[in-house]
Formats: structure tokens, C-alpha cells, sequence
């Protein structure tokens, strides 16, 4: 167990440091994290509180796609939810504003946001103790629909927030957090997820049960 929550606490710091510098550079967030922007932008309210609707929307979603799902595992993944939320926020504030003027510094630092996403996500998939529910639902589609293929299961998912992104901004006329690295995030994500299931704490090993009742 103790080694299961330093796990937990190294995926989670990492995805959300990897979120809030894509925020901070603004040249493309994680598609998720980008539907959660561009809401928080359009009602006037911080990114964490998004965050949080945009994840108990996909808990709802998820308890109700997946037929084995129980409440005590909704709960955790609730739990892990509020955790990632308050840590997107507070790094958010703990980094400084990016002011580099060069384009291709920015981006490079907006893409290695998007790979400490990546390395955060591998980990605690391959635990599947407990799981942000938007990165639930890519465990859904790469479990039950696509037989294990991380790469199609995280393009389809990611079609979702994009869609979501592109209504606000049909709406609003504005559009954040939703750019280059967001493409290269869609398109690279889960090539990048293989790559640290193979070689970033190797030893963990994915555990392809989804329910933990």
C-alpha cells in the first residue's frame, strides 16, 4: 500500500505540474485540460473549479458505460479528482509566468508540459487502482473497445474534449489553451504513454481489471 500511494503521489505531481505549465505558456494544453480553460474563461471561474465539473461529468459517464462499475471505486476516483484539481491550481500559481519571447522555447517547454502529462498518466494506468475519470474512460476504450491499444483508445477519447473546446469556441468567439501542442498532444499522447509503460518505473506492470469493487 505504501508504495501504491507514493505512486499515486509521483503520477499525480507530475501530471499536474505538466497541466498547469501547458496553461501558463498557452500554446496548447492537453485536450481535456483545454475544454476546462476555455469554460473557466467563459464563466468566469478558476480553472480548478472546471476541472472538476469537466472530471464529475465523466464519472457520471463512466459509472453508467461500464457495467461492472462500483461505487466505492466512483468514489476514489472522485477523491483523485478533487486531489488533481487543487494541484492544477496550485501549480498553477507556484510557477512563474513564462515570459520568453521566443516562439520555439515556448513550445518546447509547452510540449515537455504535455510528456510530464504522459509519464503521470502511464503511472497510475498501469496501477488502475484509482483513476482521474477522464483517464478512466481512456482505460475503458483501450480495455473493453480497442483490446489493449493505448494509442486508439486515447485518440478517441481526446476527440471528446476537442469537440467540447470547439463549441465555446463557436459561442464565444475565444479560444484558449487549445493551439499546436494540443495537436501534438492528440496525435502523440499515447505513443508517449507506451514509452514510459516500457521504460518509466518499468517494474509496474498495468493491471487490466477495471472494476475494483
Amino acid at each position: 500500500m505504501k508504495k501504491i500511494l507514493i505512486y499515486l503521489f509521483i503520477s499525480l505531481n507530475l501530471n499536474a505540474f505538466g497541466n498547469a505549465l501547458t496553461i501558463k505558456i498557452n500554446l496548447g494544453s492537453a485536450p481535456w485540460t483545454g475544454l476546462a480553460t476555455n469554460a473557466a474563461f467563459f464563466f468566469k471561474v478558476p480553472i480548478g473549479v472546471t476541472l472538476t465539473v469537466v472530471g464529475v461529468t465523466a464519472l457520471i459517464i463512466n459509472y453508467f458505460a461500464y457495467k461492472d462499475s462500483s461505487v466505492k471505486r466512483s468514489m476514489f476516483n472522485l477523491l483523485f479528482l478533487l486531489s488533481f484539481s487543487y494541484l492544477v491550481d496550485l501549480w498553477y500559481y507556484i510557477l512563474p509566468d513564462i515570459t520568453i519571447e521566443s516562439y520555439t522555447i515556448r513550445l518546447a517547454l509547452n510540449i515537455l508540459g504535455i510528456i510530464f502529462i504522459a509519464a503521470g498518466v502511464s503511472i497510475y494506468l498501469r496501477l488502475n487502482v484509482v483513476l482521474h475519470p477522464v483517464d478512466e474512460l481512456l482505460q475503458i476504450f483501450r480495455l473493453q473497445v480497442y483490446r489493449g491499444n493505448v494509442v486508439k483508445a486515447q485518440i478517441t477519447s481526446l476527440s471528446i474534449p476537442l469537440l467540447g473546446s470547439l463549441v465555446f469556441w463557436i459561442v464565444s468567439g475565444n479560444l484558449y489553451a487549445v493551439n499546436v501542442a494540443t495537436l501534438f498532444s492528440f496525435l502523440f499522447m499515447g505513443y508517449f504513454i507506451v514509452f514510459f509503460d516500457k521504460y518509466f518505473f518499468p517494474n509496474l506492470k498495468l493491471n487490466a481489471q477495471i472494476s475494483n469493487k
